[in-house]
């Protein structure tokens, strides 16, 4: 009985490392960044439809007056992202597609 505890727990800890491995799906599309990082700054207003980017490019976006910094440090299958998914829940009330071009030091060029 101490056995199958014991092999129950350990499958269990299995499970839990191999899920927190996995990436989620914001961690093809780069991670948050500190505002100071940002190497360009993009206001995003109502009439704002998309913005471009590269690949490894730092934007700091300013939606409503708040800031939010983003590292496309993307999937290199990774060309367009709704801007929604990376912000805060509720900040942008409409769709913003970002288009991502690859970043041209990893294109072998």
């Amino acid at each position: 009985m101490k056995q199958l505890a014991t092999l129950l727990g350990s499958a269990a800890m299995g499970l839990v490392l191999c899920s927190s491995a996995v990436a989620g799906p914001s961690d093809l599309y780069g991670e948050a960044a500190p505002n100071t990082a940002a190497e360009r700054t993009v206001v995003i207003d109502h009439d704002t439809q998309y913005v471009n980017v590269t690949g490894g490019d730092v934007v700091r976006f300013v939606v409503h007056g708040q800031d939010f910094t983003w590292n496309f440090d993307t999937a290199a299958n990774i060309g367009e992202v709704d801007l929604n998914k990376l912000l805060p829940s509720g900040l942008l009330h409409h769709t913003v597609k970002v288009y991502v071009e690859r970043d041209p030091d990893y294109d072998g060029a």
